[in-house]
């Protein structure tokens, strides 16, 4: 699915190789729980994978996740 998406993206193959290697990157990043409890990382892993198809744009969403809960942890 990674690779499709990535091919009708990028019509040169040099972008789709990029594509394809933030592609990786971003399922390895989603098989962690970015430090969070494992209840949080999973609904917050549900909303990023409903909201992204894309492995990269799903990890920065996780990122952010993280982000917004440490801050409501501070307050």
């Amino acid at each position: 699915a990674s690779a499709r998406r990535c091919a009708a993206t990028f019509p040169d193959y040099q972008l789709q190789a990029i594509c394809m290697s933030n592609e990786k990157e971003g399922y390895g990043k989603m098989q962690g729980s970015f430090g969070l409890p494992t209840s949080v990382a999973r609904q917050a892993k549900k909303r990023c994978q409903n909201t992204f198809p894309d492995f990269q744009l799903q990890a920065v969403c996780m990122q952010n996740e993280k982000e917004g809960y440490d801050r409501m942890k501070s307050f």
